[in-house]
């Protein structure tokens, strides 16, 4: 069951993915992913879609075309960098409509270019949700300045009052950014309320490091999942996270 209401209209239940796609490039191979990322994605029919390092060629525009046409018409794109001159960067997909979007750089430096991609929508019109995505520096030290320029964002753009979503790859190896991110944005992470521990997702191929993260507030997961089973740890450097909550 995905984005359907209870019969009393209290209740929702809303499917989320986020996935580092690795620019669509196969982690070992480097045959272009965007296929199987179409394939996966209409399986799994989640109703609000992280992407980061999404590139912006034709293969991947082609892929947002076809899944406009299934659950997903609505899409943001925030432009951080290019590659191969191709733009790329982070991406939300949303059944629902989006009311706002825009992308803020938060980057410490110029030679990693990041950006905190926003979008607002409606799964209910009297309970809006603030969707964040996010792909955060190498270094500690950058992902600790970069925290703060979310907070301000975070601050002044998403109500406490309402759902928020802020998910992503976070870089965060020794995971010293994890408690900040919980007293400074006051949200959880929900593999840590679901299983009592964030979830390793990098490298694919054998997860030790919980990179990839799905912080929220305002809402109740219900399940997680981590896709490591073939061929998704071939798929990009890091794994898909498919989560699923419940909002009021």
């Amino acid at each position: 069951m995905y984005g359907v209401a209870g019969s009393d209209g209290a209740l929702m239940k809303l499917r989320v993915f986020s996935y580092n796609v690795h620019k669509g490039r196969a982690f070992v191979s480097r045959k272009k992913t965007w296929n199987g990322l179409l394939t996966l994605l209409k399986a799994s029919r989640p109703d609000v879609i992280f992407l980061q390092e999404f590139l912006h060629e034709k293969e991947a525009l082609k892929l947002l075309e076809d899944l406009a046409d299934h659950l997903w018409p609505h899409h943001s794109f925030g432009q951080n960098s290019t590659w191969n001159g191709d733009h790329y960067g982070n991406a939300i997909l949303s059944r629902f409509p989006l009311k706002e979007t825009h992308n803020t750089d938060i980057s410490t430096s110029s030679f990693e270019r990041r950006g905190l991609l926003y979008a607002l929508v409606e799964p209910k019109p009297e309970n809006p949700m603030h969707l964040f995505c996010c792909h955060l520096d190498l270094t500690h030290r950058g992902r600790s300045q970069q925290l703060k320029k979310m907070k301000v964002l975070v601050d002044k753009l998403a109500s406490k009052q309402n759902p928020m979503l802020l998910a992503g790859d976070f870089n965060d190896w020794q995971e010293k950014l994890h408690q900040p991110i919980l007293n400074g944005l006051q949200v959880q992470e929900a593999f840590e309320t679901l299983n009592g521990e964030l979830m390793p997702s990098s490298p694919s191929m054998y997860p030790i490091f919980s990179l990839d993260r799905i912080y929220y507030r305002k809402m109740k997961p219900l399940s997680g999942e981590c896709l490591v089973t073939e061929p998704w740890h071939l798929r990009s450097d890091h794994l898909p996270m498919i989560v699923e909550f419940e909002i009021g």
